[in-house]
């Protein structure tokens, strides 16, 4: 998800607060869950501390396997916030994973295959002094 513009923080703020209402709700069903579903529950607890950019600020892993936990989850069909976070989630990890597919394939900044190469030689005491003297 892109940063808020000026005119979506507020409705911004307000998807996430449903959206960890409704994942405390969901967790709350089921007593021992949040110890259960460890990365789900950071998932609610950033959502309510700092909202939406808590979904780009977890980690791959914490939100790989937050998605996986909500996504294995009988979400009820009245839930429609949940369903977006879960959607928030995915589309961030394939984003994640398509900018690393980028970076992989960018070229290297040198093959070594051209004629071009540094040559490293250890200069001597004199060379260093008139280095630094400048001449």
């Amino acid at each position: 998800m892109n940063a808020p513009g000026p005119t979506s923080v507020h409705g911004d703020t307000a998807l996430a607060a449903a959206m960890s209402r409704e994942l405390a709700a969901l967790l709350d069903a089921v007593p021992g869950s949040r110890r259960v579903l460890q990365h789900l529950a950071v998932l609610e607890r950033a959502l309510a501390e700092v909202g939406l950019v808590a979904i780009q600020k977890l980690s791959p892993q914490v939100l790989e396997k937050a998605h996986a936990q909500l996504a294995a989850l009988p979400v009820p069909q009245q839930a429609t916030a949940l369903a977006q976070l879960l959607m928030a989630v995915r589309l961030t990890i394939e984003d994640r994973a398509q900018h690393q597919r980028e970076a992989s394939a960018a070229p290297f900044l040198s093959s070594f295959l051209n004629e071009d190469k540094m040559t490293v030689r250890e200069a001597s005491h004199s060379d260093f002094m008139r280095a630094v003297d400048g001449g």
